[in-house]
């Protein structure tokens, strides 16, 4: 398993190695251990930036994914999911509003986004209903495992 971490911000509260441990837990809980990940901790402008190109939303929002495996032509010896990006100012205001951690809010949108990229949709009210269900699960079991409250 590759998790790849960066960090385009100075002064982030998150460690690399926090990031990756609970990207790991979710890897190894959805059976995904041969998987790479990369994962980006951005700012607002840079995350604006990205929501306005590939969602046609001139905001900032708190996580984003960017599958590779997207399709049945793709053909890779490693399985390679793609790419989270979360920005960290949106996170830290939500963990503020819903009154959590940022550590637990940050595993909830590592949750979210990597459960996008295996294929998980909450556009329908039946699949979001699954995705939410699932991401609770992960969300109890990588907080239990790492002593985040």
């Amino acid at each position: 398993m590759t998790i790849l971490v960066t960090k385009r911000i100075r002064g982030s509260r998150f460690t690399t190695p926090f990031i990756r441990s609970i990207a790991d837990v979710v890897l190894q809980k959805v059976e995904a251990e041969d998987a790479e990940l990369s994962i980006s901790i951005v700012g607002p402008r840079s995350m604006q930036q990205l929501n306005a190109e590939y969602r046609d939303k001139n905001q900032p929002t708190d996580v984003l994914s960017f599958a590779l495996e997207e399709g049945e032509d793709l053909v890779s010896p490693v399985r390679m999911l793609g790419d989270v990006v979360i920005c960290e100012k949106v996170l830290l205001q939500q963990a503020e509003e819903y009154d959590t951690t940022p550590q637990a809010e940050l595993v909830r949108l590592l949750v979210h986004g990597i459960l996008h990229l295996l294929g998980h949709d909450h556009m329908e009210a039946a699949d979001a209903k699954k995705m939410r269900a699932q991401e609770r699960k992960l969300e109890k079991t990588v907080c239990t495992a790492l002593n985040i409250e």
